[in-house]
Formats: structure tokens, sequence, C-alpha cells
């Protein structure tokens, strides 16, 4: 195959460009819809750990990865022993759908 452009520099440009984007992402606004998408509180440490550009139905996007901090609980006795919480998965995503519906019937 021919090559007809130096992949260093393709690579370069491409790596230049997600970390352009990186310092544009409103931190904000991507802590709320991670908030919403995952139904949990984000803790104030959220940063951009990497992205990339990719194709996504025909389309040209940009992915962006995050790290956050959360907090998280869990019980266990004086035994250390673990405490299941009463609630299950089943019954959380029933909480979530319902959550959902009420936010859509609110727009």
């Amino acid at each position: 195959m021919t090559k007809i452009a130096n992949p260093d520099i393709i690579s370069t440009a491409k790596q230049e460009l997600i970390d352009r984007i990186k310092q544009a992402i409103d931190i904000q606004g991507v802590r709320r819809i991670l908030e919403f998408q995952h139904n949990m509180e984000i803790g104030e440490n959220i940063e951009v750990s990497g992205g990339d550009v990719m194709v996504y139905n025909n389309q040209l996007v940009y992915r962006m990865d995050f790290e956050v901090l959360f907090s998280l609980s869990v019980l266990f006795d004086n035994e250390g022993n673990y405490i299941p919480s009463e609630d299950t998965p089943d019954e959380n995503i029933e909480e979530l759908g319902r959550e959902a519906e009420d936010i859509i019937q609110k727009m």
C-alpha cells in the first residue's frame, strides 16, 4: 500500500484535537449528564482521562472518557458481616424507570 501522508503527523494532529476538545468540555454539564444517566451523585473531582475520534451512525463523533469520584455505602455488623441492601437491582431499575418517566412528563 502506498502511503500518502505521514502517520505520525496524523496521530499527533488527532491527539492535539482531542486535547483541545478536552480543554473545552463543560465539566458541570458532564457531571449533570452522568448523575442523571447513572442516578448517583458525582463528587467534585471529575476529569477527562482520554478521548477518541470515531464514526457512529455514519457521523464523525468524539468519545471522551471521564474519571469521577462518587460515594457508595456498604453496611456491615459488629462482626464484620456484610448486610445486603433491601433494594434489589430489579427494584432499583424499576425506580429509575419511574423517575425517568416523571422527568419526561415534566419536560
